[in-house]
């Protein structure tokens, strides 16, 4: 059913996006310039460099409005395709992406009416940033073998959903190296142990194993369940390369 309702979501965001093309703006310019010159034969740079003066702050402007109401109409579709999330999370378009990625989770084996309501509080809690303790209280009202492992599903989600974040932010930001943080104690994960304190290239991440049974990928889940370990971006690390003759590159 989620996959069905993001994939509608996405649909009608391509048709608003269609609506909205800088390329076709410029055309439209490019048209307008020519148009001009072609009934100004004889105009000479300073004119031509006038009117192009003139109707680029116009179309502009047009194209700033057309970009705002495109703006509006996809909060509008937010609110109607998520509206279950809450009041606030439908302004915040990868707010909802990371909490439908997280959602995905395979969470154990249940019923499937537990599961959906499983799933349901997950998703509410990532969405209003409910605290790990106030998440857990929710899904132990489930009863059963939920009540159990509460607290491993909302420690989790609520470390991975931050860790989502930061994947984004380094990402836009185009940093690709990070540096593993956290305190190893005598319970920690020998995937832990091995990383901790260690820096690694995103490529490097992405062929990393936190282990059979455990949550991935490993960027957003590192060590796997409880994990209090994570990847942070490091932009002033760079690994230092020197250039030998025939082309060969040694990174040390």
């Amino acid at each position: 059913m989620d996959e069905k309702r993001a994939e509608s979501f996405r649909k009608e965001l391509e048709a608003l996006q269609a609506k909205v093309s800088f390329s076709a703006e410029w055309n439209s310019i490019s048209d307008l310039v020519l148009d001009f010159y072609n009934s100004n034969p004889g105009a000479n740079s300073s004119e031509l460099r006038r009117y192009f003066g003139k109707i680029v702050p116009e179309r502009t402007a047009q194209l700033e409005l057309s970009v705002f109401r495109r703006m509006d109409e996809i909060r509008d579709l937010a609110n109607t395709f998520y509206s279950d999330l809450g009041d606030q999370v439908t302004r915040d378009l990868p707010l909802i992406k990371r909490v439908e990625d997280l959602a995905k989770l395979k969470l154990g084996d249940y019923e499937r009416e537990t599961i959906k309501d499983m799933v349901k509080i997950t998703k509410q809690s990532l969405a209003q940033k409910l605290p790990i303790k106030e998440f857990s209280g929710k899904l132990k009202k489930l009863g059963g073998k939920v009540n159990t492992y509460a607290d491993s599903i909302a420690i989790t989600q609520v470390k991975s959903m931050g860790r989502a974040a930061k994947a984004e932010k380094a990402n836009s930001a185009l940093v690709f190296d990070y540096q593993v943080i956290g305190v190893l104690r005598s319970t920690s994960r020998q995937f832990c142990i091995d990383t901790v304190g260690k820096h690694f290239h995103i490529d490097e991440i992405n062929k990393l194993d936190n282990g059979a049974g455990q949550p991935k990928p490993v960027l957003i889940y590192w060590g796997g369940w409880r994990c209090h370990h994570e990847a942070e971006p490091d932009p002033f690390y760079k690994k230092k390369n020197f250039f030998v003759p025939g082309g060969s590159i040694f990174g040390i």
